[in-house]
């Protein structure tokens, strides 16, 4: 997860920040994204939609997707007080008023001001100057920038402006996480209120980022987000990878599964918890509460829930995985975690 997130953002989000510089977002990126979200992050239809994986950050993930409307507009701020900056500069504003004035005044056929409207309307200089109105308006000046960028000489500022244009744009994306959070978290029966669940997710998840490897929070993250490919998650029957007799192949179970919690207490010493509405919070990292006192538990958990994870996908893809090979792969995995975060 966290290797996709880089490379989309070095491979394919290069390119079209190279594009944006000039040019505006097609009006059906939000369509694209969801696409790419989807190749990007396999899985369940629309486990990890934009929405929530603009948050990631916000969960202590160490990626992020940048924002390609951020960017455009940073992009284009910058062209606009950099480019050709030995020569005076591009001269935007005076030259884009000029370019109205053209397209209002220099005919008088509406015929032919309609044949040319969509070209005007994609004007570069028309685009450029826009960028610059946007970070104008919010009082965004390049001696404010300059400050921004914290950078001591002109070089600096230059190859710092456009980063910190964009962080000082970006949106928040606070509000749309928890909005995203609140509906996967009603899917999960733990015994505690929404806020309460909800609160202890923001609180659990940075924790873990620090105290465990990418994987494992990443692990983490896709159970909170119901993003495992088990059998009820594609509405199917199917039984417990690990052999239990009564329990399915869904993530309910995997939290309160015996063969599990015995592999867990082994190998990581966890103790299983009293209920299962309190084990399957365990299973999320919702319990205990996350604290300096229970760290070193969370990150048991947070690697525990990796363990179980990890297996199970091996399990799927495996050219034979019986329940007994399932256990196995599952203690080994777990003392791999243990011995190497």
């Amino acid at each position: 997860m966290c290797a996709n997130t880089l490379a989309y953002s070095v491979y394919a989000f290069s390119t079209l920040g190279f594009l944006a510089q000039l040019d505006a977002p097609p009006s059906w990126w939000a369509k694209l994204e969801a696409e790419a979200m989807q190749s990007l992050y396999p899985g369940p239809y629309r486990w990890a939609p934009p929405a929530a994986v603009h948050g990631l950050p916000l969960l202590g993930f160490p990626a992020s997707v940048p924002d390609l409307h951020a960017v455009s507009l940073a992009a284009k701020y910058r062209v606009c007080q950099w480019e050709a900056a030995s020569e005076g500069g591009l001269r935007v504003a005076e030259r884009a008023a000029r370019l109205r004035h053209v397209r209002l005044y220099a005919t008088q056929s509406l015929e032919r001001l309609g044949t040319w409207a969509p070209w005007y309307k994609q004007a570069f200089l028309l685009q450029l100057d826009a960028a610059r109105q946007h970070f104008e308006g919010r009082g965004l000046t390049p001696a404010r920038i300059a400050l921004e960028t914290r950078a001591g000489n002109a070089g600096r500022i230059r190859r710092l402006w456009q980063r910190a244009c964009v962080r000082l744009i970006a949106p928040d994306r606070s509000l749309e996480l928890r909005a995203f959070l609140r509906v996967r978290l009603s899917r999960w029966a733990c015994g505690l209120p929404e806020d309460v669940m909800l609160d202890r997710v923001m609180s659990a998840f940075p924790a873990v980022a620090r105290l465990c490897p990418p994987r494992a929070l990443a692990a983490c993250i896709r159970t909170l987000w119901n993003g495992w490919a088990t059998g009820r998650r594609f509405q199917r029957r199917a039984s417990c990878f690990f052999g239990c007799t009564a329990g399915d192949d869904s993530i309910e179970h995997y939290a309160d599964c015996p063969h599990v919690s015995a592999a867990v207490y082994r190998e990581l010493g966890l103790a299983r918890l009293d209920a299962p509405e309190l084990r399957l919070a365990g299973f999320m990292l919702m319990a205990p509460p996350c604290s300096e006192a229970t760290a070193p538990e969370l990150r048991r958990r947070a690697l525990a829930t990796c363990g179980v994870y990890l297996t199970h996908c091996w399990a799927r893809h495996a050219a034979s995985s019986g329940a007994l090979a399932c256990r196995s792969a599952l203690r080994l995995k777990l003392r791999e975690l243990a011995g190497g975060s």
